[in-house]
């Protein structure tokens, strides 16, 4: 008997062994259900999460098989008007929708159903948020060393939200999912490289040059010198690794203000999304000196803010072909008559870019994670029984940030 379960120190009790086994037990255990019970990772397209308490923000993408590259039609539509605004209203618009989820704790928002009282009427809100997917969710949270944690899993193609987990350890009400103030750092990247390849006309094997160490971006760093000690890398490279002079130059020596401002624009920054949920805009502001534009390029700055959500419709965009989705949380709301007085319908912001831009930039995303900043996080992912059957990607970001 000891020596079937005797699996720590020769000298400790066979009694602290058998705990210690049987706590391996329940730890495999709640795993296998894991796997088993939650049958979801086909439908979690994307996961957001941002750990700013630890000045580490990072997203992955997990995207069924044969969906990477989704065709659409790149046809611009006007920025000023939005798909989504056509909703199937019958009595309450998103305006309407704003206020009444304001009077509910945004806790309470992640859940299927929600009963709201106003002005003596009894409403019921359907939402899409996916239950089981929200309990796996929440089961595998560790916050005992998180100050803020968000987790957005939405469909790329709908924009509709499966789950939504916030967690700010000094303000509980706070949703962190729609707080706007986190430093977007490299995530900015993502942008920076569909300007590249449209306004720059690169592709993934294009090569890039820089001099000195990845993540430092220094002014010497921006200039357009080759020595003996010059690196060279396909841009491919140079966005899984995530390497800031590379970004910097192309900024600042290429790209320039206004493409900058102009693809920032066009993928949702320093833009009020008329949602269903009350998001602040994303910032990005760009000044006229060329360093500057080297640090937003790159993500370099503590300037270029973003909010999880907005993450998500980021990764979204790049995934279904370069469509800017507008996300949402409420699927209809019903009255105390049990009449529909709101329906959300799918809906299209605009295109921030074509498919093939986008195509080539979900292909770096997947070599960040299999050879670039996000490896060994997705470490032996290719052997999981589930995660083997879908392609993953992202893009990961840090930066210190008290």
């Amino acid at each position: 008997m000891n020596k079937k379960f005797r699996i720590g120190d020769p000298n400790q009790s066979l009694a602290t062994d058998w705990r210690t086994y049987q706590k391996t037990l329940k730890r495999k255990a709640k795993r296998q259900y894991f796997k088993n019970r939650i049958p979801f990772w086909g439908k979690l397209f994307f996961i957001l999460v941002i750990l700013v308490g630890a000045g580490y923000i990072t997203f992955a993408i997990v995207l069924p098989p044969g969906s990477l590259f989704a065709k659409h039609n790149p046809k611009q539509v006007d920025p000023t008007t939005t798909t989504a605004d056509a909703e199937a209203s019958i009595g309450v618009d998103k305006k309407r929708l704003r206020a009444m989820l304001s009077t509910i704790a945004p806790r309470k928002w992640p859940q299927k159903t929600i009963s709201l009282l106003q002005q003596g009427k009894n409403y019921t809100l359907t939402t899409s948020i996916d239950q089981d997917l929200q309990k796996a969710l929440i089961d595998q949270l560790r916050l005992e060393h998180a100050r803020y944690l968000s987790i957005i899993a939405l469909n790329p193609d709908t924009g509709r939200i499966l789950a939504m987990i916030s967690h700010d350890r000094q303000q509980p009400d706070n949703n962190t999912c729609l707080d706007n103030r986190f430093p977007a750092a490299s995530i900015f990247k993502i942008v920076t490289a569909a300007a590249a390849i449209e306004a720059l006309d690169l592709n993934a094997h294009s090569t890039m040059i820089y001099n000195g160490r990845k993540h430092t971006l220094y002014k010497s760093q921006l200039k357009e010198k080759q020595d003996k000690w010059t690196r060279r890398v396909p841009l491919n490279e140079a966005f899984a690794l995530s390497i800031n002079p590379v970004f910097g130059k192309l900024g600042a020596n290429q790209l320039g203000k206004n493409t900058l401002l102009s693809y920032a624009q066009a993928f949702g920054f320093n833009h009020q999304f008329n949602l269903d949920l009350p998001v602040a805009p994303s910032q990005f502001v760009i000044n006229d000196k060329p360093y500057q534009w080297a640090e937003m390029a790159s993500g370099f700055n503590q300037e270029t803010t973003l909010s999880p959500l907005h993450g998500a419709i980021i990764a979204a965009a790049i995934s279904n072909g370069g469509r800017l989705i507008a996300p949402t949380l409420i699927d209809k709301v019903t009255d105390d008559k049990g009449q529909t007085i709101y329906r959300s319908q799918p809906g299209t912001i605009r295109h921030a870019v074509d498919s093939r831009t986008a195509e080539m930039v979900a292909k770096m995303m997947v070599s960040t994670v299999k050879k670039g900043t996000a490896r060994k996080m997705f470490r032996g992912y290719t052997k999981d029984r589930i995660l083997s059957k879908v392609e993953i990607g992202g893009k990961t970001g840090s930066i210190n940030n008290d």
